[in-house]
């Protein structure tokens, strides 16, 4: 998860002809993924390793953990709210035509996605979180670890594979070009 976050961003940051406000949310935005798995993972890695049953943290390393990933989800949903601006302000300010409106689609899509899948991901979380109300332990911890690795897992293969520009100078990376 952390190499494909990190693999987009390489592309983004590598290529001059990425360097614009929509490629510089993306890399934010997967930023913002890779330092919430840094929060997460390395604990949860070490603790299976080891063939740990229960995994206890003390009371601040959780609370550390939880205004952690609160602050970069925060900072991921107004991430997504400034590229959607970004993309509407570009909307009305072209000209309307068939073309227009199916590259509006395309550039749109990937954004939509990523948000739809953010909130539905948090959605979950926190209506799972007032249901249960610690009734269920296996179920609270399962929901968490979904929130952190869903987004993670998708946001990088949205970004990768959607956008025809940072697809292009990935597989120009990974040598997956056709001879023409």
């Amino acid at each position: 998860m952390l190499c494909s976050d990190s693999l987009v961003v390489y592309v983004i940051c590598s290529q001059r002809s990425l360097h614009h406000p929509m490629f510089v949310f993306v890399t934010a935005v997967l930023m913002n993924s890779v330092a919430g798995s840094t929060v997460f993972y390395p604990k949860l890695l070490v603790d299976l390793l080891r063939g740990v049953r229960s995994v206890q943290v003390t009371l601040r390393v959780c609370m550390c953990e939880a205004w952690l990933l609160y602050s970069l989800g925060t900072s991921s949903f107004l991430l997504l709210a400034a590229m959607s601006f970004d993309r509407a302000v570009l909307s009305v300010c072209l000209q309307r035509s068939r073309s227009f409106s199916s590259k509006a689609l395309s550039t749109c899509l990937p954004h939509l996605l990523v948000f739809c899948n953010y909130s539905v991901s948090t959605g979950v979380e926190v209506l799972q979180r007032r249901l249960q109300a610690g009734s269920q332990p296996t179920a609270s911890v399962l929901t968490s670890i979904f929130q952190v690795m869903i987004p993670t897992v998708f946001n990088p293969v949205v970004y990768g594979l959607k956008v025809t520009e940072i697809r292009a100078q990935l597989r120009r990376l990974l040598g997956c070009q056709r001879a023409d």
